[in-house]
This record gives structure tokens, C-alpha cells and sequence, in this order.
């Protein structure tokens, strides 16, 4: 369980990474655009074409992630749920414990 939890991060982050870096194309070619001064109707149109496939990408890989996020979360939830169950049967035992060493005489 721990090496999927631990490949499932990773590919989390991995994907993130290409989505912060299609964003920083995407707000790169946009500081471009406007510096140039391509505000014409038939650049736009060509403009729109030539992100299509990173628009594209994006949609790929923020389904990828969703992905990544339901399985973690599913793995968590789990995980908190036997861990509560454990903690909830532990502490009797170690105030039972605790009880019996301060009765104890010395």
C-alpha cells in the first residue's frame, strides 16, 4: 500500500508540474500577443488553433489528477478509519496499564 500511496504522490506532482508549466506557456504567449499588438479577429482565430492541443493536454491531465485525488482520498479514508479504530481500542489498554502501575505499591 505504502509504494502505491507513494506512486500515486508522484504522479500527482508530476502532473501538477504540467500544469503550472502549460499555464506559464499559456500566460507567456499571451505577454506576446499583447506586446505585439495582435488584437485583429483572424490572428485570434489562429491563436485559438495553436492552443486547441494544449488546451487539450490540460483537460488530459486535470483528468489524470482528479484521478490521483479520488484514489488517494479513497486510501486515506481507509487509512484514518482503522487508525481511529486502533486508537479507540488502544487507549482503554493504556489507561487500564497506567492504572494498575500507579496501584501498584512500592
Amino acid at each position: 500500500m505504502a509504494t502505491s500511496l507513494e506512486q500515486q504522490l508522484r504522479s500527482l506532482l508530476a502532473g501538477l508540474d504540467t500544469v503550472h508549466d502549460y499555464q506559464y506557456l499559456y500566460q507567456r504567449s499571451l505577454a506576446k500577443a499583447q506586446s505585439s499588438g495582435m488584437g485583429k479577429s483572424g490572428t485570434q482565430e489562429a491563436r485559438n488553433r495553436e492552443l486547441a492541443p494544449i488546451r487539450l493536454d490540460t483537460s488530459l491531465i486535470s483528468g489524470q489528477l482528479d484521478f490521483y485525488c479520488t484514489s488517494l482520498s479513497q486510501m486515506a479514508g481507509q487509512t484514518m478509519g482503522k487508525l481511529m479504530m486502533t486508537q479507540a481500542l488502544h487507549t482503554p489498554s493504556i489507561r487500564q496499564a497506567s492504572g494498575a502501575l500507579a496501584n501498584k505499591p512500592r
